[in-house]
């Protein structure tokens, strides 16, 4: 089946030049890019698409909901004010236990990390598998990854309201790294 419209086209032939840049270590405009649009107008499945293309190109995709990415800053509203730094080092941690999940083929252990509440969509096991499939014990620090994180819109102000920083922009630290 091929695509529904020209614009469907370009943008899908701009996402494989941005993976295909990546992989390959030129340059990228942006090491963090945000899909916009309105309910249901198909983000998740654009995600999932990226998702495949990356495994196509040898590039780990990491699809998190937003509300499982930051859920230690989420439920600590009280008892502690996050840092931007904190919250590079809590993705950053994660990354690296995904990075031991995979190596060991630790299905469980992924889980637990990229879904934990297993609210996830009932295609997150199927993306799980995919990457335990192509990626297992073959995990190095040469090894491309790409982070996809759904639902940000509704996190994103929990996060602004929990994260200090002076310009309101909480996942600032971590996207410009």
């Amino acid at each position: 089946m091929g695509p529904l419209s020209k614009g469907h086209e370009n943008i899908d032939r701009e996402i494989q030049r941005i993976l295909e840049n990546y992989k390959n270590e030129r340059s990228i405009e942006s090491f963090a890019y945000a899909i916009l649009g309105t309910y249901g107008i198909g983000k998740t499945q654009l995600l999932y698409q990226i998702h495949k293309y990356s495994i196509e190109k040898e590039i780990i995709p990491l699809y998190f909901l937003a509300e499982d990415l930051f859920r230690e800053i989420i439920k600590e509203t009280e008892d502690h004010q996050w840092t931007p730094g904190e919250v590079y080092s809590l993705v950053e941690k994660k990354i690296d236990e995904i990075i031991k999940c995979l190596n060991n083929r630790d299905r469980a252990g992924l889980e637990n990390i990229i879904d934990p509440r297993r609210k996830i969509r009932k295609d997150c096991p199927l993306l799980i598998d995919r990457i335990i499939e192509k990626f297992s014990h073959s995990v190095s620090e040469k090894t491309k990854m790409i982070l996809l994180v759904d639902e940000l819109e509704g996190q994103y102000g929990n996060l602004q309201n929990i994260v200090q920083t002076k310009d309101r922009s909480p996942l600032r630290e971590w996207l410009v790294k």
